[in-house]
């Protein structure tokens, strides 16, 4: 669970990078300031306070693009930390929505509808990882091996995994569950 979560963070930190100086200057100026807010105040733990922040940031309607899905994202790493999974979802959809071409949103997705026990989509939203970046790695492909196995789609897990191990030959995790899918197991 820490991993997803601090995964996802990784899309808040241009806002938490913006000064408060420079965010005065750009449109949007206070939507980002209060983005920024929110994102230390997740870092020391005040998730209401950030819950709260970001809401507000996002109310305003200055945030678009990618700076929106940011917010929403940020929200939904918040919401997942509290067990909020279907509320997490929610957040991950409009985020996707602001950012359509980002796969790293459907990747944030996917995690949370793994951490639900719903493969199927989650393989989904790792499928559109894979259609959307320009160059897939082998963690991509890994990430939708791990839900076809779980959703019992052994041939489609097969075929995933090898691809891990085109792209990265000594991925051991990727080479145990091979194993364990050829197996059978």
């Amino acid at each position: 669970m820490r991993i997803v979560a601090a995964l996802m963070m990784l899309a808040l930190l241009p806002l938490a990078a913006m000064t408060d100086e420079v965010a005065a200057q750009k449109p949007g100026a206070e939507a980002k300031a209060l983005a920024s807010q929110a994102y230390k105040a997740s870092r020391a733990g005040r998730k209401d306070e950030a819950l709260a922040l970001f809401a507000k940031a996002i109310a305003l309607g200055q945030l678009k693009g990618t700076d929106l899905a940011s917010a929403r994202n940020g929200r939904a790493v918040i919401l997942t930390e509290l067990g909020r999974r279907p509320e997490a979802i929610a957040e991950m959809t409009l985020a996707i929505a602001a950012a359509p071409k980002q796969p790293f949103y459907y990747g944030n997705r996917a995690r949370i509808y793994r951490t639900m026990k719903m493969p199927a989509k989650a393989a989904a939203d790792f499928t559109r990882v894979i259609e959307l970046s320009a160059k897939p790695g082998a963690s991509d492909y890994f990430d939708r091996c791990q839900v076809q196995a779980e959703a019992k789609a052994r041939a489609k897990a097969i075929g995933d995994c090898e691809k891990a191990l085109v792209l990265r030959p000594n991925y051991g995790r990727a080479t145990k569950l091979l194993a364990k899918l050829k197996a059978g197991s």
